[in-house]
């Protein structure tokens, strides 16, 4: 986090993302529910989809607000790389 304003739109972001999650698994939950007519397999796929989607916004706020990656160090770094045109 660097500035108060990434804080700002990091925690919106999390607010509408936790919203849309449960509205998904509402909603599913609905579409089950209407077409099983039976609570059971009603609150295992509200589960599901609250999972898969809060997994999925989950993910994508922390690909936008994760600090950027530091390269990999190469095994043999003694070794010269291949140039593409001696080939």
């Amino acid at each position: 986090m660097r500035t108060l304003s990434t804080i700002a739109h990091l925690t919106s972001d999390a607010a509408c993302a936790a919203l849309y999650t449960l509205s998904i698994a509402i909603s599913f939950g609905i579409v089950v529910a209407a077409a099983t007519q039976r609570l059971g397999p009603t609150l295992l796929a509200a589960l599901a989809a609250l999972l898969l989607a809060g997994a999925g916004f989950g993910y994508s706020i922390w690909r936008t607000y994760a600090p950027p990656r530091r390269p990999r160090a190469r095994k043999f770094h003694w070794l010269p790389l291949a140039d593409p045109a001696t080939r």
